[in-house]
């Protein structure tokens, strides 16, 4: 599911970033906020993010409260009800309410993010540089990007900083059928 993933959180950064956003617009990061979760749990914190981004980008516009409440609806109606369908099967498959249960207890938070960090970067079978040194050019362009568009840089870093911090502390290496950088291909998108 990663690559849908990719595309639905870059889809969903582009329409953050749009100056003007339009009803429609809205709707749709709505309906992405919403879908995101069905397709991988793991990136429930960063579209939650997203989502409330978009609702202080809301507040702070300069438009009337009449319309900014409007924005907010077609913002969150069709993401609250994925959301709700979401945690209803949620419960109806496992019986439980946090997504965070469904893993197995031994799994989350059971890794020093100090040793799985290395490891992501550079493990001769999954490390995403290791495997594809090309890789290395994004912490090039970080600096420049850093210098043009400081606010998108922060605003990128809030959305995936956590999330990226809670997949670092997964104990999931033993999957030897997962691709290499698998956990990483959500964010290099967005990188790129």
């Amino acid at each position: 599911p990663n690559m849908l993933n990719a595309a639905l959180f870059l889809g969903a950064f582009l329409l953050l970033e749009q100056k003007k956003t339009t009803k429609f617009q809205l709707a749709l990061l709505g309906f992405i906020l919403g879908i995101g979760p069905w397709i991988h749990v793991k990136m429930l914190l960063s579209f939650a993010t997203i989502g409330i981004i978009a609702v202080i980008q809301i507040m702070l516009t300069k438009k009337a409260w009449k319309n900014k409440i409007t924005d907010f609806l077609v913002l969150s109606l069709p993401a609250l009800i994925f959301v709700g369908l979401f945690e209803w099967k949620l419960y109806q498959w496992y019986g439980v309410i946090l997504p965070s249960q469904t893993f197995a207890g031994d799994i989350m938070f059971f890794v020093s993010a100090a040793d799985s960090l290395p490891a992501i970067l550079f493990d001769a079978t999954k490390g995403i540089i290791t495997n594809n040194p090309a890789f290395l050019l994004i912490f090039l362009g970080l600096p420049i990007w850093l210098r043009k568009a400081p606010r998108q840089v922060l605003k990128l870093s809030l959305i995936i900083g956590p999330s990226f911090y809670l997949q670092l502390t997964f104990l999931d290496w033993w999957g030897g059928w997962s691709p290499s950088g698998r956990y990483w291909i959500d964010i290099l998108p967005l990188l790129m």
